[in-house]
């Protein structure tokens, strides 16, 4: 069983970044990294992905280009370029943006800035790499719509957990959807061969759901529609002590996950250390977005997007059953083990996401993932 971060093949000479990258694919000397946007639909979208890359860019003086890549963005290609051009002129040191490149591709062109042969090659390259997958893409965002990623992730969760098949009422009961749309979604997997109906109609994974996970991962952004959080005063601070001031004053419908879930459902997660802290944070029983703030920590700031600065995310759970965890060792609830395995993909631990999906499994069926 592979869990996929990436949609794209890596163009020859370049690899997937290592896990928790802010960047996508590197070269293989490493004198080359590569940022993939898909969709930019903003100006402070181009100015947060620059900004980030110019960061990676600037620590690491071996790098030669830090591209941004941008895939059928909605500003047009002359709109982007001018932005670019802006920002990089009026923000960035000579040092820096000497070596950040921008690279635009739509369906049958591609262009670049700066308009060098090494960058013309590198463009016609991710071109013809992304023009492979495209197709799926696009079919990706009418397949996986809000509900079908809700039953996916009941469905899963019960997979996870050993539960076994899943009356069609249960399962629209948990995920919050009307039953026509538990129904539906459910023949679309059964379609896919994702899922199996016994002969009373309920419905279990056959197993791991690998197409419509890797879907609902290339769109797992606008699915959860997380908030980042970032400190901005300069203060060094530790993502297990925002934990312990969350533990203080615990609020309902709130659950930690991320790594602090991983280690919970796996003791023998392997990971050093708290990159950052991730909390589900229910629609219907939980807090608003600022009082959980103000739990924490009231000096943070709302980030565009996850960076080597973020110590705090929340994302939003909309479905009406939470599967949150309650554990004897503290106040705090514990995410399920889905909203975990997505928070682990979103800092791109993708080992660590699959051998928790092993430990999971492991005791509940012969064929381990």
């Amino acid at each position: 069983m592979r869990i996929e971060h990436s949609t794209i093949s890596p163009p020859k000479g370049f690899m997937a970044a290592p896990p928790g990258s802010p960047y996508e694919l590197r070269r293989r000397d490493g004198r080359v990294v590569v940022e993939i946007k898909r969709e930019a639909g903003a100006v402070r979208d181009l100015h947060a992905a620059l900004i980030q890359l110019a960061k990676v860019v600037k620590r690491d003086r071996k790098i030669e280009w830090g591209c941004l890549v941008l895939v059928r963005g909605r500003m047009t290609a002359e709109k982007a370029f001018n932005e670019w051009t802006e920002i990089v002129d009026g923000l960035l040191d000579a040092q820096v943006r000497k070596r950040l490149a921008l690279i635009w591709i739509e369906p049958g062109s591609f262009a670049t800035r700066p308009e060098t042969p090494e960058l013309q090659a590198l463009g016609a390259s991710l071109k013809e790499s992304l023009e492979g997958v495209e197709a799926a893409w696009r079919g990706r965002r009418a397949n996986v719509t809000p509900a079908l990623f809700e039953v996916v992730k009941v469905l899963l969760h019960a997979w996870l957990r050993g539960r076994g098949p899943l009356a069609v009422g249960e399962i629209q009961s948990a995920a919050g959807v009307a039953y026509a749309t538990a129904a539906n979604a459910l023949a679309f997997l059964e379609d896919r061969h994702e899922v199996t109906r016994r002969s009373d109609r309920s419905a279990e994974l056959t197993s791991f759901p690998t197409a419509s996970w890797s879907e609902i991962l290339a769109l797992s952004e606008s699915l959860r529609r997380p908030a980042w959080y970032a400190d901005r005063t300069g203060r060094p601070l530790d993502p297990e002590f925002l934990l312990e001031r969350l533990q203080k004053r615990v609020p309902e419908g709130v659950a930690v996950g991320g790594v602090v879930a991983a280690r919970h459902w796996d003791p023998s997660f392997n990971l050093n250390g708290t990159p950052r802290l991730d909390v589900t944070l229910h629609a219907l029983t939980g807090p608003s977005l600022a009082d959980l703030l103000a739990r924490i920590d009231t000096s943070l700031e709302r980030s565009w997007r996850a960076d080597e600065r973020t110590v705090l995310v929340v994302h939003p759970l909309s479905r009406r059953e939470t599967f949150f965890e309650r554990v004897a060792a503290g106040p705090l609830a514990i995410a399920d083990p889905v909203e975990t395995l997505l928070d682990l993909q979103e800092m791109r631990l993708v080992p660590q996401a699959e051998e928790l999906v092993r430990a999971l499994r492991k005791g509940h069926d012969s064929t381990r993932p």
